[in-house]
């Protein structure tokens, strides 16, 4: 949904809200132009849409609150009709919103709101690669592999590719982990992520040659590349 289109939310609560305290037609359109010309700027200058959809929504919630309070059941119903409204819309946003909020921070949450997320039909690729990267941190390396596989039904590309072989060499499936790797590398061979991620598994399997030469190919992408020249000063040692 447009983010745009969610002005009518605000502009449908100032109306009644302007109407319930008596001001006249024409105080109130110039009410309304004033307040939606400040709230457009301050949107546009400080905020991203999300954080301004949150603030919708708080807003809202807080009139809610005042509404029942002060017994305005015209207003509170309203304000109930305008939350269901917006959190129909924007479900799917706030739970991926929220779960990239925790994100090394609080992982657990971050998890939560990710399954969350995925039991109300969010099958966007980045709630399954943000959830992957959780339960790689998390140690929970199959769980990571089947969401970086999940994620390929949305984008096949090299980055994603990576992210399984990485999965699956924590697995201890290296010669799996290289056709991952060789994979990413056929559709991007400058994947300096890749070149990298290939080469220290190399180094691991003790194939330093092999291993020097990616380093190499890093290095001519971005010479100053301080994964690959770590990685190139280790072999240097351990073959002198």
């Amino acid at each position: 949904m447009d983010f745009n289109k969610l002005y009518i939310i605000p502009i449908i609560f100032l109306v009644f809200f302007y109407c319930s305290k008596g001001l006249s037609f024409e105080y109130i359109i110039i009410l309304l132009i004033i307040t939606l010309v400040f709230v457009y700027i301050i949107i546009q200058y400080f905020f991203d849409n999300n954080l301004a959809t949150y603030i919708t929504f708080l807003a809202l919630l807080l009139n809610c609150f005042f509404s029942f309070y002060n017994k305005d059941w015209l207003i509170f119903i309203i304000m109930i009709i305008l939350l269901v409204y917006l959190s129909f819309f924007k479900i799917e946003d706030m739970l991926y919103n929220l779960a990239n909020l925790f994100y090394n921070r609080a992982n657990n949450f971050s998890l939560m709101f990710c399954n969350w997320a995925i039991k109300f039909d969010v099958n966007q690729a980045d709630i399954f690669k943000l959830k992957g990267d959780i339960l790689l941190e998390k140690e929970e390396y199959e769980g990571a592999f089947e969401c970086y596989k999940h994620v390929l039904y949305f984008e096949n590309d090299s980055n994603t590719i990576n992210d399984i072989a990485v999965s699956l060499e924590y697995m201890g499936k290296y010669d799996e982990a290289l056709n991952y790797y060789d994979n990413s590398l056929n559709i991007n061979p400058n994947n300096v992520l890749t070149l990298n991620n290939k080469a220290i598994l190399l180094i691991k399997l003790k194939r330093y040659n092999e291993a020097l030469s990616l380093l190499d190919e890093v290095l001519d992408i971005d010479e100053n590349n301080k994964t690959a020249m770590e990685n190139k000063e280790k072999i240097i040692n351990k073959k002198n």
